[in-house]
């Protein structure tokens, strides 16, 4: 769980949770403090934890950096 600042000037909350089901491991990203009027900019974040989470799966279970 850490602090995150967004552009607008104040922190929102990320918290990591891992869980396993049915014998794999399920990881869920939960981002809390986004003000009313930035829903948006929220919903902006959904998509880059998305591809963020595309990226460790690649690097998990086939050792591929998609950042080069």
């Amino acid at each position: 769980e850490f602090l995150w600042d967004t552009p607008m000037g104040y922190d929102t909350k990320v918290r990591f949770e891992f869980t396993r089901e049915k014998g794999k491991t399920v990881v869920r990203i939960h981002e809390f403090g986004w003000k009313p009027a930035h829903i948006d900019d929220a919903f902006d974040h959904c998509q880059g934890w998305s591809e963020y989470l595309y990226g460790l799966k690649a690097y998990v279970q086939h050792g591929i950096d998609l950042r080069k």
